[in-house]
């Protein structure tokens, strides 16, 4: 994958780079990439194996993980999620079987759980 622009909250997954990336430039820990979902701060991506990865700001739980990470972790939970939305403060993740889960501010949880409505 490669990518260019602002990388302040580490979400290239390459660590924190302070000033835009002003060239595009390769993410060499990622292979494979078929989907990609953003924001400003952080970034998820899903590979040919179906998991989805993710880095950068994790401001109100939005990654499903405890901090923020530098680097693309996986995220084992919304494994095999064929569509992941995220925004300032959430993200959505609709499963194979339809159920969406959730993490985030709107939901309180820095996990990805089942969507209550």
């Amino acid at each position: 994958m490669d990518v260019s622009g602002m990388n302040d909250r580490s979400q290239f997954g390459i660590g924190y780079q302070s000033g835009a990336q002003t060239t595009f430039m390769r993410v060499n820990s990622l292979s494979g990439v078929l989907k990609i979902a953003a924001r400003d701060s952080s970034t998820f991506v899903q590979k040919s194996d179906k998991t989805w990865w993710a880095a950068g700001s994790n401001a109100w739980g939005l990654l499903g993980l405890t901090g923020h990470t530098q680097v693309f972790r996986e995220i084992p939970e919304i494994r095999g999620a064929p569509h992941v939305y995220t925004n300032y403060s959430v993200t959505f993740a609709q499963m194979p079987d339809g159920v969406w889960l959730t993490s985030g501010s709107i939901f309180d949880t820095t996990v990805f759980r089942p969507m209550v409505y």
